[in-house]
């Protein structure tokens, strides 16, 4: 994959068609508002109880000489460690990882801390009122964690969605593997034709017979060496010829060949 095609993979990612039957986006569309309308409750839900434990946590601190402004952050000190640990495991979650022990710890200790006070508060009207006024902790940590829990199960479906997404564009769009070929070798010079016996008495015969051998030409040998190339005609004429002329005597008043081989 080059650089410059990574553009063009990112931009068809995102181009992606989404499915369009009827169904589906109904079936989409319907899980967006329920998902949204149950996010906005659960929200609501955990703010009303947040703001219960606040004042039931406060009216403690108060209670047991905190005062001024430093009685306003002692709720904050002990629902938010709540929310903080909470947080750390969204984070875990949108980096596919498992959350650490100390975040385990915090949650536990912020659980324990937001019950304990909000049942002290209750305490002075019996069981029932500390019963009661443990209930907006339990709500505050229950509807918080499901919260938490919608948005942690949206990550890991945008993760595992844009994961699958981009493995198809790779897969689909990656170049084909140039298969490994061995180094050209320079084309090396055909050698001599060496014709075989047959043509070559084939060819000699047919000089023999012509009445103006001196005459023939390669050409001329189609029909009697048919379907050899004229690189071979011309190698066995001159094979025919060299061997016509070592059979035949010089005349000896001249000591000149015969005019066919001249």
């Amino acid at each position: 994959m080059t650089m410059h095609s990574v553009p063009r993979k990112l931009a068809n990612l995102f181009r992606r068609s989404k499915p369009t039957t009827p169904v589906s986006s109904q079936s989409s569309k319907g899980g967006k508002i329920i998902r949204g309308v149950t996010t906005a409750v659960v929200a609501i839900l955990a703010a009303v109880a947040a703001v219960i434990s606040y004042r039931h946590i406060y009216e403690v601190a108060t209670a047991y000489g905190e005062e001024g402004w430093t009685a306003h952050l002692v709720p904050i000190t002990i629902d938010g460690l709540i929310i903080a640990a909470s947080l750390t495991f969204l984070d875990a979650a949108f980096s596919g990882r498992r959350p650490g022990w100390l975040s385990w710890v915090a949650l536990t200790v912020g659980i324990a801390l937001t019950l304990a006070a909000n049942v002290l508060h209750g305490w002075a009207f019996g069981v029932i009122g500390a019963v009661t006024a443990a209930l907006p902790a339990i709500t505050l940590t229950i509807s918080f964690e499901l919260l938490m829990g919608l948005i942690r199960k949206a990550a890991r479906s945008t993760v595992e969605t844009v994961t699958e997404d981009v493995a198809e564009v790779v897969e689909t769009e990656a170049p084909a593997e140039i298969p490994a070929t061995a180094p050209e070798t320079p084309a090396k010079r055909p050698g001599a034709v060496r014709p075989g016996v047959a043509t070559v008495a084939a060819v000699k015969a047919f000089l023999i017979a012509a009445s103006a051998p001196e005459d023939v030409k390669p050409e001329d040998l189609a029909d009697v060496i048919p379907g050899k190339s004229k690189r071979t005609a011309r190698a066995a004429l001159a094979k025919a010829r060299k061997e016509i002329a070592a059979e035949t005597p010089k005349p000896a008043e001249t000591g000149e060949p015969l005019p066919m081989f001249a």
